[in-house]
């Protein structure tokens, strides 16, 4: 019964750190691609003001350089909104695993403690609900 119990801790607390590692990181990525883009869209002004007042080099370094920092926000972002998944998905494999050796040891322990069976449907309803979720 206990092992049963542990399989539903470890899958629960696995998948809140891994939502929350995924949610930090796109933050952080994301309030990193809005430096760069106040950055970059301060250059472009900067330009647009040098293409006004002094035509000369000086203006294309500036958009130039503006072009790239928004171009870095750009791909900042992109990468905010990927999600990695393999880390999760060894872990949820592992668990599987362990899930169908303690399935089959099931008719023994249902002899031992006849409210398994109830435990057992609960923890099968929290393992189909947390597949579902995804």
């Amino acid at each position: 019964m206990l092992p049963f119990l542990r399989l539903a801790a470890g899958l629960a607390s696995r998948s809140a750190q891994a939502r929350a590692g995924d949610t930090a990181r796109r933050i952080v990525l994301s309030l990193v691609a809005g430096m760069f883009a106040l950055v970059g869209a301060g250059f472009l002004t900067a330009a647009g003001w040098l293409a006004l007042a002094w035509p000369l080099g000086a203006i294309g370094a500036s958009l130039v350089v503006g072009g790239v920092f928004l171009l870095l926000a750009l791909i900042l972002l992109l990468a905010a909104g990927a999600r990695r998944r393999s880390p999760v998905e060894t872990e949820m494999q592992a668990l599987k695993a362990q899930a169908q050796a303690l399935a089959s040891r099931v008719p023994e322990e249902v002899a031992k403690a006849p409210a398994l069976p109830l435990m057992g449907a609960f923890v099968g309803g929290l393992l189909l609900a947390l597949r579902l979720r995804r």
